[in-house]
């Protein structure tokens, strides 16, 4: 399993540990594997600008639906060092 898999697999425990809806989860992997996808890097290198660009390049109604989520993919895209 890839580094970015492992991140996507223990986001994934993450929300289910939470409570998080099936469709609420799958949406977060989702967007999680396309950001770091995007990315290309590892993700203790990456910082806001990445997402700023990567957010940039989504469609304009995408980007406000991921914002206004209460909690956010990225903050759980291996931020924690737990």
């Amino acid at each position: 399993m890839s580094h970015h898999e492992q991140i996507v697999s223990k986001l994934q425990e993450d929300l289910l540990l939470r409570g998080f809806a099936l469709h609420t989860q799958q949406s977060y992997m989702r967007c999680a594997r396309a950001f770091l996808a995007y990315c290309h890097r590892p993700v203790e290198q990456l910082g806001g600008n990445d997402i700023r660009h990567f957010l940039l390049g989504m469609d304009a109604p995408l980007v406000y639906q991921l914002f206004r989520q209460e909690h956010s993919w990225v903050a759980k895209c291996g931020r924690d060092k737990r």
